[in-house]
């Protein structure tokens, strides 16, 4: 995680904890896994919306509204991608070949409509392209207790929220974000 963000974890798991917001974790898995398992244990139960920036978590969504996906716009998620090849291209292709997996035997098999500098850099990227799918696809199994997500009405320890505006001189994003919840302060 980033040097700056490390610091604000326990802040964070604080002040979650004194609004009454349930928090996950599971050994091993990552914060995309914990809200990919949460969206497919509650798929079809609940209405589930990821809302994020990050575009890994859109392979979450499905065409039935049981899980929707509004996507922020993060425009890096970190990848290098390959040279040459941006979101459109990338749409195009898979839609013209069925798959990644389909793409690949394609440009393997030396299909004469992948050319030039599109196939020169497909193919430099081809040790890239046996790992990303690994590292972008998102956990649906994560073991995860079964918590209560219901949002409170009210915060649940507004002293120790009070506590960690005056300590951490935060009071303006708590206040942000107990009007977004439409919790009392």
């Amino acid at each position: 995680s980033p040097d700056d963000l490390t610091p604000q974890v326990p802040l964070i798991r604080e002040a979650l904890g004194a609004l009454g917001i349930a928090r996950l974790g599971s050994p091993g898995f990552e914060a995309d896994d914990v809200i990919g398992t949460l969206a497919h244990r509650h798929r079809g139960v609940m209405p589930v919306d990821v809302v994020t920036g990050d575009r890994d978590l859109l392979q979450l969504a499905d065409d039935a509204p049981a899980i929707r996906v509004p996507y922020t716009g993060d425009t890096s998620d970190g990848l290098p991608g390959v040279k040459g090849i941006g979101d459109k291209t990338a749409a195009q292709l898979i839609a013209q070949y069925g798959s990644l997996a389909a793409l690949r035997a394609a440009i393997e098999s030396g299909d004469p409509a992948i050319k030039g500098a599109r196939r020169l850099n497909l193919e430099a990227a081809s040790d890239y392209l046996d790992v990303a799918p690994t590292v972008v696809r998102v956990a649906r199994d994560a073991a995860l207790p079964d918590v209560d997500l219901t949002l409170p009405d009210a915060p649940a320890d507004t002293a120790a929220l009070q506590a960690l505006a005056d300590t951490y001189g935060v009071g303006n994003p708590i206040d942000r974000l107990l009007t977004a919840l439409a919790l009392p302060r």
